[in-house]
């Protein structure tokens, strides 16, 4: 795990309340709580030394996420379409899949990948993709011809290498089929 966490803290958002199972370092479960889904007590709570905070994707997860980051917490949200052992669990309650989330963040932190590096990688990716695709247009637009400047000067790759470029981007996600904010 990073030299400055030393827990990981698996979250489980619901509209109302949500689940939350603390593993310390040694990976036995140091509290299992659940908290209302508010912004105050999100901050109470996530009012700690710094954490891996793994939340599911969901209605909640934009705000939730952005909120810990800034509280300076290292937060991955997982996908349960990408994680077969959320989505097709049998024993679907809050505190167990909150358990599940904070044992894939651990798993993932002891790994030894770096999680936000590969993050910073799809970002760019995607950047790279949207000026490409921007520029494609500029260069579609008016008469047909291309306009001079530095837009001129950039080419767009065929398709098959924009759908090789989105496939390599894609296989290298986090163990837990995730994208990750790095504070």
């Amino acid at each position: 795990m990073e030299k400055n966490i030393s827990e990981t803290i698996g979250c489980d958002l619901g509209d109302k309340t949500s689940a939350v199972c603390v593993l310390g370092a040694d990976g036995r479960i140091k509290q299992q709580t659940s908290l209302t889904t508010t912004r105050r007590a999100m901050l109470e709570f996530f009012a700690r030394d710094k954490a891996h905070v793994v939340i599911e994707v969901g209605a909640h997860s934009r705000w939730v996420s952005q909120l810990l980051t800034n509280a300076g917490h290292r937060v991955t949200v997982a996908n349960p379409r990408r994680v077969p052992l959320i989505s097709a669990n049998n024993n679907k309650t809050d505190s167990h899949d909150a358990e599940l989330l904070a044992r894939l963040g651990r798993a993932d932190a002891e790994s030894g990948q770096s999680r936000a590096r590969d993050s910073q990688k799809h970002r760019r990716a995607d950047t790279r993709m949207h000026d490409r695709e921007l520029r494609a247009q500029d260069v579609g637009e008016g008469s047909g011809t291309a306009q001079a400047g530095p837009a001129a000067d950039l080419r767009v790759p065929p398709p098959n290498r924009r759908a090789e470029s989105n496939r390599d981007a894609s296989q290298s996600s986090t163990p837990c089929g995730s994208r990750e904010r790095a504070p």
